[in-house]
């Protein structure tokens, strides 16, 4: 003889709490503990949620929104003398039981056809306690960040460090002067074309000069007062890393082998 019952109704979150305020408790001391699992709301893989179900001008943690309230839950009542858990069966037509018989049919080990005033005797020991998972909580922890907190700009220089720099000076200051160019560039001007570069990749226009022109629509303040147009374009058009007398033709890099080892060094030693 199966010495459970089980609950067979199906309930939504709001059905079930408006079952726990109608419970009428009289022994406090001798009450059956359940745990009550929240399924997934409706809507918890949708895009949008729903309004809270309380006063928008008084937001309380129990306004709960009308998806949670509509979802299902499960309702798991344990024995007080064996610590054994019931999972309640949400899939029966028995819909006429209120939750105050649940409790006592999940929990009372008699035959199956005990009457139905001992049941409902035996649900008077069920205690609801609203903010009993309020307690469960573990108390937060300061987050782990990162060991060295740099800024953008001193992680830029770990790698694009003043050899790095002097480099790129050096070689563009050659190329210039076999032109016949003065080859007075200086590592502050590479660090400033290089920043250029960098921020006209997310800020894009159509033309490289429209940088410097003076319509609202297209000037950039942080470029046109770091470098001034013809001073970039002067070194764009002689930035070198290597020297074209030394190139070992059989490297297809070899242009930029140089800034190519002297990065990598970098990146393995930070």
């Amino acid at each position: 003889m199966d010495n459970w019952s089980y609950w067979h109704k199906p309930l939504s979150l709001h059905d079930l709490l408006l079952e726990v305020e109608n419970l009428d408790v009289d022994e406090a001391d001798n009450h059956t503990p359940v745990d009550i699992v929240l399924l997934p709301p409706e809507t918890a893989n949708e895009d949008h949620t729903d309004e809270d179900s309380g006063d928008e001008e008084s937001v309380q943690i129990s306004n709960l929104p009308g998806s949670q309230l509509r979802a299902p839950v499960d309702i798991m009542c344990r024995d007080t003398g064996t610590s054994e858990t019931v999972a309640t069966d949400l899939n029966s037509d028995d819909d006429d039981v209120p939750l105050s018989i649940l409790c006592g049919r999940s929990t009372y080990i008699a035959p199956r056809e005990e009457s139905s005033s001992e049941s409902a005797t035996t649900a008077k020991n069920f205690v609801w306690n609203q903010n009993a998972t309020l307690h469960t909580f573990q108390h937060f922890i300061k987050p782990i960040g990162p060991e060295h907190s740099n800024t953008p700009l001193e992680l830029f220089q770990l790698f694009f460090d003043k050899e790095v720099m002097n480099l790129l000076c050096f070689h563009t200051n050659n190329y210039a002067k076999y032109n016949n160019s003065p080859g007075d560039i200086t590592v502050d001007e590479i660090y400033c074309f290089v920043g250029a570069l960098i921020l006209s990749g997310y800020v894009r226009l159509p033309k490289r000069f429209m940088y410097w022109e003076i319509a609202d629509d297209c000037h950039n303040n942080l470029i046109a007062t770091a470098i001034s147009r013809d001073r970039f374009t002067y070194i764009m058009k002689n930035l070198h890393c290597c020297d074209n007398n030394f190139l070992n033709a059989s490297d297809k890099f070899a242009k930029v082998r140089p800034l190519f080892n002297s990065l990598n060094e970098r990146f393995l030693s930070k």
